[in-house]
């Protein structure tokens, strides 16, 4: 999809509408400090730098469109309620058309009406609808219907969204997700630690890589696993935080719902609790999420301003935005190339099979094929199981005309693909069909062996009947059988 946007257009206007934000419930001097930091986080480089994350940057749009609407014309005395409910989820259900995270700011808006200064009013109508002594007031029956209406229409997009899918979830692989096809406790410790996980990319986005899936982040094992620990300290103080709530001044009071409203709910849908998604931990989720990070922060800093330790915030401040600065630069590097970018992952990250493929490949673009060989195999002994490593290392193999060799990894890859039936066509993925065709064509090479290619391809049209290339391959190795 044509955007009509470039990259640093669309965070330059990001970042414009979150400054808009943030005036509304912070000062001039803190509105421009959670901007800055958020100009500069380097968490944004993979959303803003990678082709991917143009959604993250158009959903932002929409996000930032639509609760800044809402929120504006939630003052105004005269306002309609059926149209600014409206106007605030057609800029959602747009900002969820590029990305789903945008729908959440429907959520977010009920929150913002429900943190709304109370209204002396509430009290007395509440009482009488416990009693059924009077109707409800204007002012509670306006709050009911625009979270009704909001909530309605996120419901209804979402159903949409569920029909066109199918009426089921996506499929992925383990290799995408290890932890969604643990069992439990496993899979339950695992996700709640890839929270702190996310979070520890938040405060300290010193270990970037491009790709957290496969094996990057060990699972929990047990409730005995020292990152429990983390864990659990991670919701103690999103607890204490939510305690000292009520402790605080009204307007900061504010300032800490939605900032806490911007970061925790648009990172829901990519949380792994309600739902398994195709990744580990993916910084592009986080872009938004980094909208109610800064404002906290920047919030927390002009209240340690203000308690006599101006020179202490100031100098925070600075050093922080250097810091962030100078790494957002570098990562900005990183991202020059594709040998930069898997190069400093694979730095970080030697966990991972998938970014020795991709290393790999990149060294077998411009010929370097032993090297790229030493990497495929790094692949397969990382992760065993994942057919892809082989086919890589079978095909360079094959250019280099080392074809027994490439015979053999083809059919150690074939041992590890389920047993046939229709039972298993579900499991099918393309890099098992793509085994079938590697290796039929390697060995229909060898006139002698027409036979042996033929029964592969037949093979690969049992398991997956719509096999357009598995026909068309068998049809030439027929042609050569005078068949």
């Amino acid at each position: 999809m044509s955007t009509g946007l470039t990259p640093l257009a669309a965070f330059t206007t990001v970042g414009a509408l979150g400054n808009k934000l943030c005036l509304h419930f912070l000062t001039t001097s803190s509105s421009f400090l959670s901007s800055a930091l958020f100009a500069v986080h380097p968490i944004h480089t993979e959303a803003v730098t990678g082709v991917v994350g143009r959604a993250e940057l158009l959903s932002a749009i929409a996000f930032l469109c639509a609760l800044l609407y809402y929120i504006h014309h939630r003052y105004k005395q005269k306002s309609n309620v059926w149209f600014d409910c409206g106007v605030t989820s057609v800029l959602a259900v747009l900002g969820f058309l590029c990305k789903e995270q945008a729908l959440t700011v429907l959520a977010v808006c009920c929150i913002y009406e429900l943190s709304l200064p109370k209204n002396p009013s509430r009290v007395q109508s509440i009482r009488h609808l416990m009693l059924g002594r009077g109707i409800v007031s204007p002012w509670l029956r306006d709050k009911l219907l625009r979270i009704f209406l909001l909530c309605s229409i996120g419901f209804l997009a979402l159903f949409v969204r569920w029909k066109f899918m199918g009426q089921q979830m996506p499929i992925f692989s383990r290799f995408d997700n290890p932890a969604s096809v643990s069992s439990t406790p496993i899979r339950q410790l695992t996700y709640n630690y890839l929270l702190a996980a996310n979070a520890g990319l938040m405060f300290f986005p010193c270990n970037l890589c491009c790709d957290w899936t496969m094996s990057t982040i060990p699972l929990v094992e047990g409730v005995w696993d020292v990152r429990n620990v983390v864990t659990i300290t991670l919701y103690a103080s999103f607890f204490y935080l939510l305690k000292s709530i009520n402790r605080l001044e009204e307007d900061v009071r504010m300032v800490v719902i939605m900032s806490l409203s911007l970061l925790l709910i648009p990172f829901l849908p990519a949380s792994n609790l309600f739902f398994p998604v195709g990744f580990v931990v993916a910084e592009r989720v986080l872009y938004i999420p980094s909208m109610g990070f800064c404002m906290l922060v920047s919030q927390g800093c002009a209240m340690l301003y203000g308690k006599r330790s101006k020179a202490v915030a100031v100098s925070g401040i600075i050093l922080l935005l250097a810091v962030q600065t100078l790494k957002t630069i570098s990562r900005n590097n990183d991202w020059q190339t594709e040998y930069s970018l898997y190069s400093s992952a694979l730095s970080i990250n030697q966990r991972n099979g998938k970014l020795y493929n991709n290393m790999g490949r990149v060294l077998e673009n411009v010929d370097r094929y032993d090297e790229a060989l030493h990497h495929y195999r790094k692949a397969i002994e990382i992760e065993p199981e994942d057919v892809r490593s082989y086919l890589n290392v079978g095909r360079v193999l094959t250019n280099l005309r080392r074809y027994k060799e490439a015979e053999d990894i083809y059919r150690q890859a074939k041992t590890l693909f389920p047993e046939s039936g229709v039972e298993e066509e579900v499991h099918v993925t393309p890099s098992h069909l793509q085994l079938f065709l590697n290796l039929a064509s390697l060995i229909s090479q060898n006139e002698s062996r027409l036979e042996e290619a033929d029964a592969l391809y037949r093979e690969a049209l049992t398991l997956r009947s719509d096999f357009t290339n598995a026909y068309i391959n068998r049809g030439d190795v027929l042609l050569k059988m005078n068949r």
